[in-house]
């Protein structure tokens, strides 16, 4: 985990924040504006990723399940790769989102967790999930193998 664990823990810390700080116009677009570069550093920058309203085009539902909520995502190429980046507010839905993943056939591969969240990378023969979970939100990073 050695050079994406600083990135992790810039997203984890910023889905921490986003949803206190999110009340202002400006503060919320400072927000998203951070929350979008930690996903660009936690997938080696070349990942430019605008944040829509729902699942993205092609998101594969049916094999990498997300929790309810409100749902936002991205999809761009990160070396080559199909990925897929979902933010979901949901509130404790860290445990639902990882469970509905092993349900479907993820097997997990590292997991960290504190008290104000958790990251657990899953994997399949077909796909690399790596959840970042806040009290708040959950974001999911998803690419095709």
């Amino acid at each position: 985990m050695g050079m994406r664990r600083p990135a992790s823990l810039a997203l984890l810390a910023a889905l921490v924040l986003a949803p206190t700080l999110a009340g202002c116009s400006v503060i919320e677009s400072t927000v998203k504006d951070s929350v979008e570069q930690g996903i660009r550093d936690a997938t080696g920058g070349d990942f430019d990723v605008n944040l829509d309203e729902g699942l993205p085009d092609g998101y594969p539902v049916d094999a990498v399940p997300v929790v309810d909520g409100t749902v936002n995502g991205g999809r761009g190429t990160v070396d080559g790769k199909d990925t897929f980046v979902v933010t979901v507010q949901a509130t404790d839905a860290a445990t639902a989102a990882k469970d509905a993943l092993v349900a479907a056939g993820f097997t997990v591969d590292a997991e960290i967790a504190n008290g104000d969240g958790s990251i657990v990378t899953l994997s399949t023969t077909a796909y690399d999930v790596k959840l970042v979970a806040s009290a708040d939100s959950i974001l999911y990073t998803v690419t095709v193998k």
